[in-house]
């Protein structure tokens, strides 16, 4: 039996995303500045961890504990996704 399969590209089409936003809220959780946090990730691996998670080949779990972990930050995962939510805001002549 085939199933319908709708497909699309969400970021920065159906809405935008800035990462520095992520890295804003945990530099303030941390103390230090967003552009500390951003240049730790990158340095650690951000970009390969991040298509590991976009390819399906980690959970959002797993994938929030090593971002954290990167930072030497203890944050439970509810909390990790509302900051991570956060990113993303509606390109709005798209959604009409």
């Amino acid at each position: 039996m085939r199933l319908p399969v709708l497909i699309f590209d969400f970021g920065n089409v159906v809405a935008f995303f800035d990462y520095q936003k992520v890295c804003d809220r945990l530099g303030q959780r941390l103390g230090v500045a967003g552009g500390v946090v951003a240049q730790q990730l990158v340095e650690h691996g951000f970009t390969q961890i991040l298509a590991r998670l976009e390819a399906g080949e980690m959970t959002a779990v797993a994938f929030a504990e090593g971002i954290t972990a990167q930072l030497g930050l203890s944050l439970p995962f509810e909390e990790f996704v509302r900051d991570w939510e956060d990113i993303f805001w509606l390109n709005e002549p798209i959604s009409r």
